[in-house]
């Protein structure tokens, strides 16, 4: 167990060490939990006119689990509260005690969580119903990727260039992610956004997913030299004022959304939902921060933030297709997370991220593979159909999915 402590911690050494930045995730073409916010919004036009004509109907759950632990683990909490501790309380070139058992932390819940979220999409989109109904990407997205891990098993020098690649193209995942859940907090709380103010959140995401894709391709500092034992190129060197141009669209697309919020709060007395703020707020600060904080806040952020939000989403959902209990508000969910129905589903999903990510490699290993090749290709690989496939099972049609979701 120390030997996997010690791999995972060497992972995020390379990751966001003092001349790396920005990362960790993966792409998909709109949000990874855009559910058709516009959409879930009719059913919660329907239960107004069902209010006012006299019919009783339940108020909509405001949270996504409870309000603990959606501000702890989908807010952002645990993140800002870690990097405190480690950033104002410890002396790092010490190495105390303390600071160890923060990093071993950090380790043990990338294992746990964000190696465990790229378990949900598969376990999601492998599923019965869903197997045939996204054939593209149960069947052909997954050859073509286990075909790059096999390639990059036999031809390691494709390796750095796969994680290169997936380097720049995980702020799109994160950001992307930050949007769907952010829209999903507002439309909890029925604050809805037209096409023209959706326009202004979409832009701060973006062009902060520009900014931390710029940053790798222009400043040295901020492109990561290894990974997973692997030497990454070097692809910096693009001119600054690229870089320069999305920071100032960062500048103007914030100032043009809280003109936004202002201006609904005038309007309708209508308050920017809390938690989605917090969401914005992380989900934007992790990218925009310089390295002396970036090589402590991302020692958290893909466990305690995005790996987190995705399996308090995906257990919520998977709670709620099982059946809440008879009597049972979607607001009680929050009471059903230790019991067996939760901890078998996640059970499940650390048990397969266990295999994949750790049982795996090793197993090649005593087949005489490269053990390293094998770890770092099938990583690659697997957050490459997770990238791919994401969009598509959250950006279902299917009604009953987006009252899951918003209820």
């Amino acid at each position: 167990m120390s030997k996997t402590i010690a791999a995972n911690f060497s992972f995020f050494q390379s990751l966001v060490g003092f001349k790396n930045v920005d990362a960790n995730s993966a792409p998909s073409k709109s949000s990874n939990l855009q559910v058709s916010i516009s959409q879930a919004s009719n059913q919660i036009v329907q239960n107004v006119d069902a209010t006012k004509s006299g019919a009783k109907t339940e108020a909509l759950y405001g949270w996504i689990l409870h309000p603990v632990v959606d501000i702890l683990f989908c807010c952002g909490g645990l993140v800002w509260l870690f990097f405190l501790a480690q950033f104002f309380g410890f002396e790092p070139a010490h190495m105390s005690k303390s600071v160890q058992m923060l990093m071993a932390l950090a380790s043990l819940g990338y294992i746990a969580l964000a190696e465990t979220h790229v378990m949900a999409t598969l376990e999601r989109v492998y599923k019965k119903d869903n197997f045939e109904k996204f054939a593209p990407y149960t069947k052909w997205a997954a050859a073509g990727c286990a075909l790059l891990a096999v390639l990059g098993v036999f031809f390691p020098t494709l390796v750095p260039i796969y994680l290169k690649v997936y380097l720049l193209f995980v702020a799109q995942h994160f950001t992307a992610q930050t949007f769907g859940l952010t829209l999903l907090y507002c439309a909890k709380r029925n604050y809805f956004f037209s096409t023209r103010e959706k326009f202004a959140l979409s832009s701060l995401l973006q062009s902060t997913m520009c900014v931390a894709m710029l940053r790798q391709l222009t400043y040295r500092d901020y492109s990561v030299g290894s990974l997973l034992g692997f030497n990454l190129p070097d692809w910096s060197g693009m001119p600054e004022i690229f870089c320069q141009l999305a920071f100032a669209v960062v500048a103007v697309s914030a100032v043009s959304l809280l003109c936004v919020i202002l201006r609904k709060w005038h309007a309708n007395k209508q308050a920017f939902p809390v938690p989605a703020a917090l969401v914005l707020f992380t989900g934007v600060a992790v990218f925009l921060v310089d390295n002396k904080i970036s090589q402590y806040l991302w020692l958290y952020v893909p466990a305690f933030f995005h790996g987190s939000q995705y399996i308090a989403i995906s257990l919520g959902l998977h709670i709620k297709e099982k059946g809440l209990p008879e009597g049972m508000s979607a607001r009680q969910i929050g009471e059903l997370i230790t019991e067996p129905v939760a901890l078998r589903y996640l059970g499940m999903l650390l048990v397969a991220a266990l295999c994949f990510f750790q049982v795996l490699p090793f197993v090649a290993g005593l087949f005489g593979l490269n053990a390293v090749a094998v770890a770092a290709s099938t990583f690659a690989a697997i957050h490459f159909h997770h990238f791919l496939t994401d969009s598509a099972i959250w950006k279902l049609r299917d009604p009953d999915v987006r009252k899951l979701l918003v209820a």
